[in-house]
């Protein structure tokens, strides 16, 4: 009976890094339909105002009427919120990342738990390590497996009391880091918030807030598709599913899972665009002329020897951004701290990098972006036998082991080289950081 409670555990990589890439290699196009919805900000607006103004009507009103209207109109509404601070986590409600947060803020209003930013911070996390139970907030605790079991009347009641499992869940993850700024106001703004619902509507308007919000997550047609998601509801180990019933009109085209996965970037309002381009992977193949930039041909093999070349600049103009390296800060030698230049090392997520030397790079720290260098290589002064990717953030000095960063590369500063001494290598660190800042500065941010 243990085994079939247990987890489905599998070795494979993650599905949709695979399924991205055969969609953009057939399809292109497909990126055209990535960017914020600009009609994502009013509408947000619109059903924040429309669940306090459900809140006013009912202050007065009965508990019944509250509990049904709160199930028939509240959850709905409570639920598109949600799926609006999930555009806002991917940045698809304007590109600035400090605005989507604000955003986030104000969806978060009439849904009365503080959760919005905590889920800003996780559920990219997600994207990158789906059914990683050190760091998939997603995924069902040990401890909730184990008290839910297979009985009917514990799903029933653990689905209602779905809001505080998965509020529980995120704070037991000890790789995600809740706690900043943005989390401080999401709770001060929140209590602010049903404080003065209480003091100018009563507490029933704030009963009507809090029950349209445990059931927009719990025991409700919306809140089903939290589970309907990732869960293996069917047989075989497809790890994501989706929906493509009337539902997605009210809730925002979440259904439309697998696609979002496949292309994260894709704002709701275009997902079902994205689904008619490339029906479940089923690809029909369009014949385009290439696409020059300055007499290249622009393709993946061209991309790719000029990586392997450590021509970053050729890279980056026929990659129309620059080149990416996403991954999990861990612990190394701790020699950079000792030489006086702390570096993050990072566990790419790539299997292509540009060869052994010292890159100027642009880091993605949380919500800033920020300049350093990064070494890619051996470390043959100290004659280490693994690559390592080590990034040294100028002018930041914040413990980052267990936070994912993405670093884009800007530029090629020289080889790896050998050092005779620790002094002489201390001397060639100071020299490539002074000339990274040089190439960076002027430059501009990126988005």
């Amino acid at each position: 009976m243990a085994a079939q409670l247990d987890f489905v555990r599998v070795d494979y990589p993650e599905p949709h890094r695979e399924r991205t890439r055969r969609l953009l290699a057939a399809h292109p196009e497909a990126k055209l339909l990535q960017g914020p919805e600009p009609r994502s900000a009013p509408i947000l607006i619109g059903v924040v105002a429309f669940q306090i103004g459900m809140a006013w009507v009912l202050r007065d009103q009965s508990i019944w009427l509250v509990l049904l209207l709160a199930w028939l109109v509240g959850a709905v509404a409570d639920h598109a919120l949600w799926v609006l601070i999930h555009e806002a986590a991917h940045n698809l409600i304007v590109k600035t990342p400090w605005v989507n947060s604000l955003a986030t803020l104000v969806a978060n209003l009439p849904i009365v738990f503080p959760g919005g930013i905590a889920f800003r911070r996780y559920h990219l996390l997600h994207h990158a390590w789906q059914g990683d139970p050190e760091i998939d907030a997603d995924l069902a605790a040990p401890a909730e497996a184990r008290l839910v079991g297979s009985s009917s009347i514990r799903k029933a009641l653990w689905l209602l009391l779905y809001f505080l499992a998965q509020g529980l869940r995120a704070t037991q993850l000890k790789r995600i880091k809740l706690w900043d700024g943005w989390y401080v106001a999401n709770v001060a703004t929140q209590v602010a918030f049903a404080v003065a619902i209480v003091h100018f509507m009563g507490w029933t308007a704030l009963g009507y807030l809090f029950l349209s919000s445990a059931f927009a997550i719990g025991l409700h047609p919306v809140g089903a598709r939290w589970i309907q998601e990732h869960y293996l509801t069917f047989p075989g180990n497809q790890e994501t599913f989706s929906y493509y019933g009337p539902m997605n009109v009210f809730a925002l085209n979440v259904g439309y899972h697998n696609e979002h996965h496949d292309l994260m970037r894709v704002p709701w309002s275009r997902l079902p665009a994205l689904k008619k381009m490339a029906p479940e992977l089923g690809f029909v193949v369009h014949v385009v002329p290439p696409v020059k930039i300055d007499g290249d041909v622009v393709s993946s093999s061209r991309i790719r020897d000029y990586l392997m070349r450590g021509e970053i600049h050729e890279a980056n103009v026929l990659l129309g951004r620059e080149f990416t390296i996403e991954g999990r800060v861990i612990h190394g030698h701790h020699r950079g701290k000792a030489l006086g230049f702390p570096t993050a090392n990072i566990r790419p997520e790539v299997k292509l990098h540009p060869p052994e030397g010292v890159y100027a790079v642009y880091c993605r720290v949380g919500e800033s972006m920020r300049v350093g260098v990064m070494n890619i290589g051996y470390n043959p002064t100290f004659r280490d036998r693994r690559v390592s990717y080590e990034v040294h953030i100028l002018d930041f000095d914040q413990d980052l082991y267990g936070e994912t960063i993405r670093v884009y590369l800007a530029g090629r500063l020289r080889s790896e080289m050998t050092f005779e001494s620790v002094e002489a290598l201390k001397t060639q660190i100071g020299r490539d950081i002074a000339r990274g800042r040089e190439i960076l500065t002027g430059r501009p941010t990126m988005p």
